[in-house]
């Protein structure tokens, strides 16, 4: 009889463990301004002059930042001039800008945005190996 008292005690104390932290993390989520619990990860892009102007890097640009607002974390958009346009017209690609992450100042990972020569107005990226 006893342990059966215990047994159910401990699950209804465990429940409530359950539901006062539900109740502490919504209270301090909706207390503290969602600036100062912002990631520290940066998506900067670097984009080509020649494309910077194109509505489906617009398109794709907006479509980067509605996505960083809802993750909280933050995008630097850049153009520079395009250098070397030789080897880009052999393959299938062209190339339009860089993309990098960073944390903390540090470089994570870098990729090149690519647009396939086929009008399809497709933008991807390949990862830097």
């Amino acid at each position: 009889m006893r342990s059966r008292v215990i047994v159910k005690c401990r699950k209804w104390f465990g429940y409530f463990g359950e539901k006062i932290m539900e109740w502490l993390h919504t209270i301090r989520y909706r207390a503290i301004p969602a600036k100062r619990t912002r990631n520290n990860l940066i998506e900067e892009y670097i984009i080509h002059e020649r494309y910077a102007g194109e509505p489906y890097v617009k398109e794709f640009l907006k479509e980067r930042t509605d996505k960083a607002i809802m993750n909280r974390y933050c995008i630097k958009i850049k153009t520079e001039q395009q250098k070397d346009t030789a080897n880009q017209n052999r393959e299938n690609y062209e190339e339009i800008g860089r993309v990098m992450l960073l944390r903390k100042k540090s470089l994570i990972d870098e990729a090149t945005l690519i647009i396939k020569n086929d009008n399809s107005n497709l933008i991807y990226w390949k990862f830097n190996k």
